[in-house]
């Protein structure tokens, strides 16, 4: 994907999140992304049947689905982290622990540190790195 077509897709899913109350995180590293959504069930989930659909996107998974008491993103409409290199993978786990909203949460036994750091193990497998 190149940059101005992830500038693209930031602009729309922020202007989208936006309007829908929808809050979250947004990875990328070399084709793979990998995304945090909060806000209410039904607006995630019809969000998630239009990523789904999008022909753009192909093996879409649900890693993890779980309900907090307060939403860990909750002042970004979408934040955004890319590695820009196969050897920076670790950076994508950044945009979690430089957050005060999400600090708390990062750790080894919680789910939201285990989905990112999944992320930077998968892409480590694929290339090498």
């Amino acid at each position: 994907m190149s940059s101005a077509q992830l500038e693209e897709l930031l602009v729309q899913s922020r202007e989208f999140n936006r309007s829908k109350n929808i809050t979250g995180v947004l990875l990328y590293c070399d084709g793979s992304f990998m995304q945090l959504l909060e806000g209410e069930e039904a607006e995630i989930r019809a969000l998630y049947g239009r990523i789904e659909k999008d022909k753009r996107n192909y093996d879409v998974r649900t890693l993890l689905t779980l309900q907090t008491a307060e939403r860990w993103c909750k002042d970004w409409a979408m934040a955004f982290s890319l590695c820009a290199h196969r050897g920076e993978l670790e950076s994508c786990i950044n945009i979690a622990t430089e957050n005060p909203a999400l600090k708390d949460h990062v750790g080894v036994s919680n789910p939201l540190a285990e989905v990112l750091a999944g992320f930077v193990e998968r892409n480590q497998r694929l290339y090498g790195t």
